[in-house]
């Protein structure tokens, strides 16, 4: 019996544990998995042209809101994952000791935000609580492309802070670390997943699907800091 090959879309920061759960999913099926994995806006445009893909999954509703909107995904078979919530994020062992959002006030603070991707429009959501928005805003150096451009400022020492998700410290623990956020301003977002609209293995696609989000998968989402109820 012939391998059925899976293609998996998946936008870039969420990517890892869909590929470490894939893996055991190949262990139990007779089937292969394809990782398509690139920023959003260089995926939805390769799922509306190619119609290749099987599944698609991403790090906000807004994103896969997109997606169904245009009729690429089933509707009936969208899914969350689990959720991750904002920290900030700060350089390796916290130089500039960084404790609360009121420090990404100080004059001597350089600050990056991602304007694509999960983390969009994350900051303000998160300064509007405080009404600390104008000033954290100032500090504001760097607007990041998306997750890998965000991290890799952090890392490089561009900037001494971002607003990212708690699931980076787990992926870059060596990289970076992150100061928590009161739980009354922090922000969660959805990691989701769906098969897509065209796709020629629904039986498959969805049986993947449901092991993602199986106790077995959620286990493994769990390892890498998503919040699995």
């Amino acid at each position: 019996m012939s391998r059925r090959v899976l293609h998996v879309y998946s936008c870039c920061d969420v990517a890892t544990p869909a590929k470490i759960s894939g893996k055991k999913f190949q262990e139990i099926h007779n089937a292969e998995i394809k990782f398509t994995i690139g920023m959003p806006n260089e995926i939805i445009p390769k799922l509306t042209s190619e119609h290749e893909s099987d599944i698609f999954t991403c790090g906000a509703a807004y994103i896969m809101d997109e997606v169904e909107k245009n009729g690429l995904i089933i509707r009936e078979n969208r899914r969350v994952l689990g959720y991750r919530r904002s920290v900030i994020l700060t350089q390796k062992n916290n130089p500039k000791k960084i404790k609360f959002l009121t420090d990404l006030t100080k004059k001597d603070i350089k600050i990056a935000v991602a304007t694509t991707g999960s983390l969009k429009g994350v900051w303000d959501e998160i300064t509007s609580k405080t009404g600390l928005t104008e000033k954290i805003q100032k500090n504001i150096t760097l607007f990041a492309d998306g997750c890998g451009e965000l991290l890799g400022s952090i890392v490089r020492k561009k900037v001494d802070a971002a607003f990212g998700w708690n699931t980076y410290t787990v992926l870059h623990t060596k990289a970076i670390d992150a100061v928590e956020l009161p739980k009354e301003i922090q922000v969660y977002r959805s990691t989701l997943i769906a098969t897509t609209a065209f796709t020629e293995n629904k039986e498959m696609a969805n049986k993947l699907i449901n092991f993602l989000t199986s106790k077995e998968g959620k286990k493994i989402y769990s390892k890498y800091g998503w919040i699995t109820p």
